[in-house]
């Protein structure tokens, strides 16, 4: 009964949130050679999001709430952007009032991309540090919507000692439509407290490669295609048996017009063979987009009951 309130659950909130999957117009790629074969109509993408994931039996749906935003800036072969991820943990109720530690993860990112026909490569540096208040109240009965945003938002955070980091990741891909192939090695080289740090067996333990599907928008003689599909199936972790994880994907695309679409995805993370231990997730979620205006939500639904599951009400602006 609790699995088919599960299934229900993630599609319900599926059938109602583009930044799924290998959007076209989608800035916000974590393989930088993708800015070598990116849609250069867009030049700068923002996205704010707001989510809970339910933990407690007694209150599961405002458990844990979190909020980011970013940004991204794209040109012809540069990208730079900054993310904020603020999360609520350890949640402690005290009679009307809940105490929460509050978390905001700060990024920075710059990287380039370049190439030649149907081959592209790319780098991004990453940049970052962890802040955080600890025990901070919200109230239950008198303003929590506003106590929420003032903790959040417009506190004053402490830096977490020796959070700071700098991280470096290349990729390189092959398109020849409507085929992609991507390498993605998230990590070349990092510094962290001090100390940098190279391994060439981290690096090539990580490697991620994908394999997606791209359907063309428009049919014979320039006409708008009603219904795409897109697929993409990526293997993380290849070289690393304990967490090697296999990510299908597919998104159905109902294009209105040019420039409006509604488009339903979904997903499935999970072990790529049985001596893995990576966990297992589903994923789903329902975008409508109207000109440069994205609403989107999103259901991540883990198979083990023991794991969080994540609900996000998501809105991007495309420029």
């Amino acid at each position: 009964m609790r699995k088919a309130l599960v299934l229900f659950v993630l599609l319900f909130v599926s059938l109602f949130s583009v930044f799924s999957l290998i959007s076209p117009e989608n800035p916000f790629f974590e393989n930088p050679a993708r800015l070598f074969f990116y849609n250069q109509a867009r030049t700068l993408g923002a996205d704010v999001k707001f989510g809970f994931s339910p933990v407690l039996e007694n209150e599961p749906y405002f458990s844990t709430p979190y909020l980011g935003a970013k940004a991204e800036f794209t040109s012809k072969y540069a990208q730079a952007g900054v993310s904020l991820d603020i999360s609520f943990a350890d949640r402690n109720k005290d009679q009307d009032t809940i105490y929460y530690n509050i978390y905001n993860n700060v990024k920075f990112n710059v990287g380039a991309a370049y190439g030649y026909k149907a081959i592209g490569g790319g780098f991004l540096l990453e940049a970052g540090a962890k802040l955080q208040r600890l025990n901070c109240p919200i109230s239950c009965s008198t303003s929590p919507v506003l106590d929420f945003f003032n903790q959040a938002l417009f506190a004053e955070y402490d830096r977490v000692q020796n959070s700071e980091y700098t991280n470096l990741k290349a990729g390189l891909g092959i398109e020849v439509a409507p085929v992609s192939f991507y390498v993605l090695v998230p990590s070349v080289m990092t510094y962290t407290d001090g100390n940098t740090n190279f391994d060439i067996k981290n690096t090539y333990e990580d490697l991620e490669v994908s394999l997606g599907y791209t359907s063309d928008r428009f049919g014979t003689r320039g006409r708008l295609r009603t219904l795409v599909f897109d697929a993409e199936a990526t293997v993380s972790s290849v070289f690393e048996e304990s967490e090697r994880a296999l990510d299908l994907a597919a998104a159905f695309t109902l294009q209105l017009s040019r420039d409006r679409n509604i488009c339903f995805s979904g997903s499935y993370k999970g072990p790529l063979f049985d001596d893995s231990e990576a966990k297992t997730y589903y994923y789903g979620s329902l975008s409508y987009t109207a000109e440069k205006l994205v609403f989107t939500l999103e259901a991540t639904v883990p198979a083990d009951k023991a794991e969080r599951s994540y609900f996000t009400f998501r809105t991007s602006l495309l420029f």
